[in-house]
């Protein structure tokens, strides 16, 4: 059976910390994760707080644009 993909937004806000702990438990269940961050969410925690839960690539927003981590 193929795995599930999911992928989620994160906002500028104290939620932030719930998305993190969301990602954490939809990993463990055995999902992939793909998280997109916006400018407002890095203010609260760093994209390699995400590429740490997930063990992918994080696609974050940039003033221009968005930007892929690798």
């Amino acid at each position: 059976m193929q795995k599930q993909h999911i992928v989620l937004g994160v906002t500028g806000s104290i939620a932030v910390y719930k998305a993190a702990d969301l990602t954490s438990r939809l990993v463990k269940a055995g999902y992939i994760v793909d998280v997109v961050m916006t400018e407002a969410a890095q203010e609260f925690v760093q994209p390699l707080t995400f590429q740490a839960l997930t063990h992918r690539p994080l696609t974050h927003r940039q003033r221009q644009g968005f930007a892929l981590d690798r």
